[in-house]
């Protein structure tokens, strides 16, 4: 739960035409910050409440320490001559059972933010574990103070544990664990498109191969393609690399990239081309949804002239011949 600080003073000061705008702008940044799936709602007034689903506490206070650098970072005055907004938060993670006890939890975590000096989230997650954020079991009593929230000892263990889990579990699990939650949403998406790649390299190596649908060369281009398809998603988005992208996925380019083999077996095989094309087509309609116009546009384009270049040359050596 978020609340913008001392908003009464930028209304009573600058008008409320300047505290809208404040509003306005304040939603625009944290619609930036926060991903697609997560929801930022106006609770009320100058209060905001975002949901994260997919976030555990570590993970969004981390989010949430984000948010409060990016309205830091923006330039106020462009809304008001002199204008600083910073806002206060109150960090609570739902387990199970009814919404209310986790509002309250929330709300109480805010009021301790601003009662700590506003500017920061409550409670601060490195002195906190998970349990004591969740809404399991009778809500606190409010104090009347601010009172810091340390673990107990015997609280302490539990992240401990999870740690060691962690560390003694297989290799593929600790390569594709990430505590970083929009980077398990994409190394899902990623893991389903790897999926697809593997599925067809089994259909290379078990049925292609033995009918000799393509030519020897071919064959071991095709091995090779669908290997870096299927492993190099996982390595480039895992590593954190692709986040400097704007699609992180790099959606259009591993839709290209599997249109190629579809293209070079198309025009190499000697059977098969009519279930090829309806594989392409298939790749297209799944990128489709996800493109922008540009990239729909570009990788159509893309398709079209890699079809159409070789028979082309082909007429072309023909008439020339």
């Amino acid at each position: 739960m978020l609340d913008i600080d001392f908003f009464k003073r930028v209304n009573d000061q600058h008008g409320h035409a300047v505290g809208d705008a404040v509003l306005k702008r304040f939603s625009e940044i944290a619609s930036s910050v926060f991903e697609p799936f997560e929801t930022v709602a106006r609770w009320g007034g100058e209060e905001f409440v975002v949901l994260m689903p997919e976030a555990d506490g570590r993970s969004a206070y981390r989010r949430l320490q984000d948010l409060r650098a990016a309205i830091h970072q923006h330039d106020w005055s462009a809304v008001h001559p002199g204008l600083r907004i910073t806002f206060s938060a109150g960090l609570a993670t739902y387990r199970d059972g009814a919404v209310q006890p986790l509002m309250e939890l929330a709300d109480q975590a805010l009021y301790d933010a601003k009662h700590a000096g506003r500017d920061r989230i409550s409670p601060e997650f490195v002195h906190v574990d998970a349990h004591s954020l969740s809404g399991r079991g009778p809500l606190p009593a409010p104090a009347p103070a601010a009172a810091p929230m340390v673990m107990s000892s015997t609280k302490a263990k539990k992240p401990i544990e999870l740690t060691a889990s962690h560390v003694t579990s297989s290799s593929l699990s600790r390569l594709l664990w990430t505590d970083d939650p929009k980077t398990r949403t994409f190394m899902k998406l990623a893991s389903a498109v790897s999926g697809m790649y593997v599925f067809w390299l089994l259909v290379v190596i078990f049925y292609a191969i033995p009918k000799h649908m393509f030519p020897d060369w071919l064959e071991l281009v095709l091995l090779g393609h669908l290997t870096i398809g299927a492993i190099a998603p996982l390595v480039v988005i895992r590593s954190g690399w692709s986040k400097r992208f704007k699609d992180p996925i790099c959606l259009m380019e591993q839709c290209i990239w599997a249109n190629l083999m579809l293209v070079a077996a198309h025009f190499f095989s000697p059977i098969g081309k009519g279930a090829l094309l309806g594989v392409l087509c298939q790749v297209q309609a799944f990128g489709f949804p996800s493109f922008s116009p540009q990239q729909a546009r570009g990788s159509g384009a893309v398709v079209i002239v890699m079809l159409v270049s070789r028979p082309c040359k082909i007429q072309f050596e023909a008439i020339t011949a």
